[in-house]
């Protein structure tokens, strides 16, 4: 096989793929800027509110909440990424600390996140 078909397969394949998800890739003038994955969380849309609703209270300006990137900061030494149940953060959110308890379903939330990498987003 030569270069040019091998050219126009990768090419068709990439295209076939955008086609299939075209909001999976997001674009700037510069190109891709980054790949999506469906079903992904994203630290400051999904979870950083979870933490301002339940630790927020104690542990940030009640006026402004907790920011995104401090907040990332102080839980990630906290977060084992891929392995929810090694993280310490666990034991935070349980029920085992003196504050407020996130919903079972938000618990779900964090845990999913950090299954996913626990990325700064």
């Amino acid at each position: 096989m030569n270069k040019l078909t091998k050219l126009f397969l990768f090419s068709a394949g990439v295209l076939l793929m955008i086609s299939c998800e075209k909001s999976a890739v997001e674009f700037n003038d510069k190109g891709v800027t980054k790949i999506k994955t469906p079903g992904a969380l994203s630290f400051s849309a999904d979870i950083l509110p979870i933490f301002n609703s339940n630790c927020g209270s104690c542990h940030s300006d009640l006026e402004t909440g907790i920011d995104a990137n401090t907040a990332y900061a102080f839980i990630s030494p906290e977060v084992v990424a891929g392995d929810p149940n090694a993280s310490l953060i666990q034991t935070k959110i349980d029920g085992n600390h003196n504050g407020a308890t996130p919903l079972p379903s938000e618990i779900e939330k964090i845990n999913k996140w950090i299954t996913q990498g626990a990325l700064n987003n």
